[in-house]
Formats: structure tokens, C-alpha cells, sequence
């Protein structure tokens, strides 16, 4: 099989979460002579060996990784996947009865609680609820009151405009994630999901969310990472120029975002005014608008474009010296994802086809600078969750 069939077969078996497949076949190309210092494909391996819980194989690749980072005096991205083994060999003691070691490091979102955890004690706070095949769970359009975890069951995933229908199946070690993004974004429900057979889910109100992270530290910071690596992640990678970086340093890239919140009608960006850095919508609406010296004719409207959650915005921002033409404002309250130029230059230094890429981008006509994702319907990615054996 040629390495790019391999490659591709890889890249899609990890994306529908048959990590088995995925890690065997990067196996296979860590043989081959061109791969065997390639730290993408270390860093791809080692994350599926993670998911399959084959620890060791994943603790040798990251550290194999690890020696080539500090080999190129790559501080930052060292730094992540130390933090990466630290918290397999947290896993590791803690599933050896090793109790209290992750109380005695300081909370940050590198070393936050993973997935597994975070899903937990979601998962413990919430109450069981029942459907029969045929039962509506929710309508595309409801409010995003809660999240739910599928335990049992088969459920039916319809998007409006698409023809496919995606059908999700949970168990009780494997449950399925769903309404997530609801809870991320604020947004109503994109999707209408019913019951295909008897299911059995468990119901996890927003609201209880909020008041547990108040009440819970911990708790508060794993679900600011599930953030990062569920939506910020995730957004990055359908975009061409951040697809291109590796796993390791997109999550670099997903942890450097600040929050940042504004009110309705504040202005964000001004035209003809330098900006420092890029922007990433969680919550709420923007409008793009051009000035009026910017206008084709006296009929054009200024207001060319919506920006929504899950777009990128002034990503020239991120280059010294770029002057926007257009002024970018607040229609709701907003919550952003900052990412200004001190935090993305060390990325350039080793890649100089992402300032010309930006570059490029920058000289697309106001309203195709606002980055959509290129595949808009999310519940295509998957929502598994990997929960260890009772023991």
C-alpha cells in the first residue's frame, strides 16, 4: 500500500474513533525509513495507542517525540508533551490505587482532568432517562437546556439540507456525548435527534453544569480543556492552514486563546486601525461591515456578512503591520477566543508558508476573510467516549 493510501486510511479510521486501525497502520509507517524520525506520525501514533489503552507503546512514542522537541530546542511544544505523559502516568498510579496524586499538582489546563474523568462526574450528577423507538429527544431549534449521554440505544441524528441520517450507538463503557456543543456555544439545537430503538440516556441539565464548575475547581478546568479540544480543536483542524500543523501543536494552539467578552454593539475591530491577533467566536453574533469610503455604490448596504460560533475572524491579525478595511462589531453579547501575535509567532519561525498562506487569505474580499469551517455539519465528528472496564 503506498504511504499516501496509508496515510489517508489512518487519518479517517482515528477520525470515526477505530483507534485499533489507526494505531496499526501508523505502526506500519513508523518501518518505513522516511517516517521513523517523522514527529507528526510519532505524535498520531502515540495518541491512538493512548485510545486503546495500549500505555506503553503510547509513553515510548511521546517520549521519542519529546527527545526530538528538545533536540530542536522546541520549549513549547516539550512542554505539552511532557504534560501528555504526565497525565498517562497519573492514569496509570491512580488505577493502582496511587490516591491523591493529581490533588497535589497546581490546576492548569494542560494538566487538567481529561476526558474520561470530566465525563464521569457529569455523568454521576445527571438522572437516567427512558425513550422508546420512535421518541423525539429534541428538535432542531430547541434551546440548549441539556446534555446527554447515550448509555443504551440507538439514536437517529437529522440535520436540515442533509440526506444522510447518522445513527449513534451507546453502551455503557462506550457511551456517545450529545448536545455538547449546545452547552459551548448557547446555540439552539442543530439537529433533531429520535430514538431507532428503546434507549436509555443519562440527562445532564446546564444550569447544573454551571453551578458544579462554581463549586468545583477541578471540575471547572477539565471542562475548559473538553472546550479546547471539542470545539477549538476541532474548528482548527477544518481549516486548511491549521490542518497542516501537528496534533501537538494545534492543542498548543488551542490552550493559547484568551477569553475574551463583549457586549451588544461594541465595536471589535476598527477599520484602517492595526489589531493585534485573531479571533474565534464561541458565543453570541458579530457583524462584518464595510465603512463607507468602502462601498461600492450609494444602494450597498454596509453590513456584508453574519459571523457565528465556530468562525475565525482578523486572521491577518496575527501578522505585524496588517491594516483591516473593514469594521467588525457586536449584534448580541459575546464571549471570543483571542489569540494574539506573541502566542502565534513561535509557530511562524518554523513554518514560513503560514505567514504566506495568511497572507493570502488576507487578500480575499472582506466577507470570505470570515473562516467557516469547511464541513459546517459537526455531528459528523465523533462523540465516543472510552470509559475504563468496571474492575
Amino acid at each position: 500500500m503506498k504511504t499516501a493510501k496509508m496515510l489517508r486510511k489512518a487519518r479517517k479510521a482515528a477520525h470515526s474513533g477505530d483507534y485499533g486501525t489507526a494505531e496499526q497502520v501508523y505502526r506500519n509507517l513508523r518501518e518505513i525509513p522516511q517516517f521513523k524520525k517523522d514527529v507528526d506520525i510519532t505524535l498520531r501514533f502515540a495518541y491512538c495507542a493512548e485510545r486503546t489503552g495500549d500505555y506503553t507503546e503510547a509513553l515510548s512514542a511521546y517520549e521519542e517525540a519529546l527527545a526530538e522537541y528538545r533536540l530542536g530546542n522546541d520549549d513549547g511544544a516539550a512542554e505539552v508533551v511532557e504534560g501528555l505523559i504526565r497525565q498517562i502516568c497519573l492514569y496509570l498510579e491512580e488505577r493502582e490505587n496511587v490516591e491523591g496524586k493529581a490533588a497535589e499538582l497546581p490546576i492548569t489546563l494542560e494538566n487538567a482532568p481529561e476526558d474520561t474523568e470530566v465525563m464521569k462526574s457529569l455523568m454521576r450528577a445527571g438522572k437516567k432517562r427512558y425513550l422508546n423507538s420512535g421518541d423525539t429527544l429534541c428538535r432542531q431549534g430547541d434551546p440548549s437546556s441539556h446534555v446527554w449521554f447515550l448509555t443504551e440505544g440507538k439514536i437517529e441524528v437529522h440535520v436540515p439540507d442533509y440526506v444522510d441520517t447518522d445513527v449513534l450507538t451507546g453502551h455503557e463503557n462506550a457511551p456517545y456525548i450529545l448536545g455538547e456543543l449546545g452547552y459551548f456555544t448557547g446555540q439552539r439545537r442543530a439537529a433533531t435527534l429520535v430514538a431507532r430503538s428503546y434507549v436509555e440516556l443519562i440527562e445532564v441539565p446546564v444550569q447544573g453544569i454551571h453551578a458544579m464548575c462554581a463549586r468545583n475547581t477541578r471540575l471547572a478546568f477539565g471542562i475548559e480543556r473538553m472546550l479546547r479540544e471539542r470545539l477549538v480543536e476541532r474548528v482548527l483542524s477544518r481549516h486548511a492552514i491549521f490542518e497542516r500543523i501537528n496534533d501537538v501543536d494545534r492543542r498548543r494552539l488551542a490552550l493559547a486563546f484568551k477569553y475574551s467578552e463583549l457586549g451588544p454593539g461594541e465595536v471589535l475591530i476598527e477599520p484602517e486601525v492595526e489589531h493585534d491577533g485573531t479571533y474565534l467566536v464561541q458565543s453570541g453574533c458579530l457583524l462584518l461591515k464595510l465603512p463607507e469610503h468602502g462601498r461600492k455604490g450609494e444602494s450597498e448596504a454596509d453590513y456584508i456578512t453574519s459571523i457565528f460560533p465556530g468562525d475565525i475572524i482578523h486572521l491577518g491579525g496575527l501578522l505585524r503591520g496588517y491594516i483591516p478595511c473593514y469594521q467588525v462589531i457586536t449584534a448580541t453579547p459575546v464571549r471570543l477566543l483571542h489569540l494574539n501575535r506573541e502566542k502565534f509567532e513561535p509557530f511562524t519561525l518554523r513554518r514560513p508558508w503560514i505567514v504566506q498562506a495568511i497572507l493570502k487569505h488576507g487578500r480575499k474580499p472582506p466577507h470570505r476573510q470570515v473562516m467557516r469551517p469547511d464541513e459546517d455539519y459537526l455531528w459528523h465528528v465523533n462523540r465516543k467516549i472510552h470509559l475504563p472496564e468496571p474492575s
